[in-house]
């Protein structure tokens, strides 16, 4: 209710003394609308709900009205379209109750919503003694739909059930990927889509998935990889893309799906820059000249790091190449000769000269000793 006031003439003492402070309490009820119903207050298949006495003449009804909670609610299990409101304003006092003013209004609602939706109807009732201000609504519960409220859904997403309920009707509505009556069944998202070239369609909940075989790709499979784009060749081979795969085309010397296996004999192509050829533990070797290193003689020597200097020589880098530094009794570019220190006639009155690895040896003639025989052994003789 929003007020209500009353007249100085309802308020007057039945004497007629004049206008005097009465207490009024107010009434509401709602019953069904039919022929011969009752218009007594007590009729009432919806409630029937009375105020304690109130003294004012002009009241605004803010939370409550007399002793009763503002708004005033009226549950009901099933609404059956129309009911009329009846309200009672009465006089109490010593001598008991006395009617003041009576109202009647048929309210009628064929759709109803929750609360928060729900039409609010505002009512002016004028009597004879008192004005009303009031308003009214219809509306389901929680969880309860459709034009009687007497539709009953709870949305689920668990093991009971997988959907939402309609706002008007309280229809169940199944959730994306979800079907049945209770919506426990998961729908088969893999009829109806087409998965290319072969590939195996995955169903799942609200969505589906493509697995795509070698060389194809895309959400349905559709689009070829380009499988040369990752390089797979190695050594320099050719790729050539496949609709399942790749192809290299390999050059001399290397084989394999990639390109990544030497040749394992020996053909004229294999070594390069005057490289020699010769197979050792079922494999192919190239036995490069100076200046070229790698498996197939293809890179050009870089100074010291090829170890060129033989018989422990020393190598040092120069701008141009390298210089190897021999140990004794050795010569040429890289050491790899052996100095025959007899060349020089190094054993002296008719000794014979013996090369040897770090040096020479003399044998001596009768009468001379020293390493190179210079020197005339002395004559002693001793009588006893």
């Amino acid at each position: 209710m929003l007020r209500a006031s009353k007249s100085t003439e309802s308020a007057a003492t039945p004497g007629g003394g004049g206008p005097a402070s009465v207490s009024q309490s107010v009434t509401l009820s709602h019953e069904l609308v039919g022929v011969n119903r009752s218009s007594s207050i007590d009729a009432c298949e919806f409630g029937r709900q009375k105020s304690s006495p109130m003294t004012e003449n002009h009241i605004v009804f803010n939370g409550n009205i007399g002793n009763l909670s503002n708004p005033l609610h009226f549950p009901f299990n099933t609404w059956p379209g129309v009911v009329k409101l009846k309200v009672d304003v009465q006089d109490e006092d010593s001598d008991g109750y006395d009617q003041v003013d009576h109202y009647e209004y048929q309210y009628a609602a064929n759709l109803l919503t929750r609360e928060l939706d729900a039409p609010t109807k505002t009512l002016r009732l004028s009597g004879s003694k008192t004005k009303l201000n009031l308003e009214m609504k219809v509306f389901c519960d929680v969880n309860y739909y459709g034009p009687q409220c007497a539709v009953h859904c709870v949305a689920a997403d668990d093991d009971s059930g997988h959907y939402t309920c309609d706002p008007i009707t309280g229809q169940r509505i199944c959730r994306f990927g979800w079907e049945g009556d209770d919506c426990l069944t998961d729908v088969d998202e893999c009829k109806g889509h087409r998965c290319y070239d072969g590939a195996t369609c995955i169903d799942g909940i609200g969505y589906y998935t493509c697995l795509c075989p070698p060389g194809r790709t895309g959400v349905v499979c559709n689009a070829e990889i380009n499988e040369c784009v990752s390089a797979p060749c190695s050594n320099g081979g050719t790729c050539r893309d496949l609709a399942d795969g790749f192809s290299c085309t390999c050059p001399p010397g290397w084989t394999g799906h990639r390109c990544d296996t030497p040749v394992l004999t020996c053909r004229p192509d294999f070594c390069y820059n005057g490289g020699v050829c010769y197979e050792a533990s079922g494999t192919a070797a190239c036995s490069c000249p100076w200046g070229w290193t790698g498996l197939h003689c293809e890179i050009r020597g870089l100074g010291c790091s090829s170890s060129p200097c033989q018989n422990n020589a020393t190598c040092s880098d120069m701008i141009n190449g390298y210089v190897c530094t021999c140990q004794d009794g050795f010569s040429g570019e890289h050491c790899e000769i052996k100095t025959n220190e007899c060349e020089s006639s190094p054993c002296l009155n008719g000794g014979l000269c013996l090369d040897e690895h770090l040096g020479f040896t003399c044998i001596c003639q009768a009468g001379f000793t020293g390493n190179t025989l210079d020197k005339l052994l002395s004559a002693y003789m001793f009588v006893w």
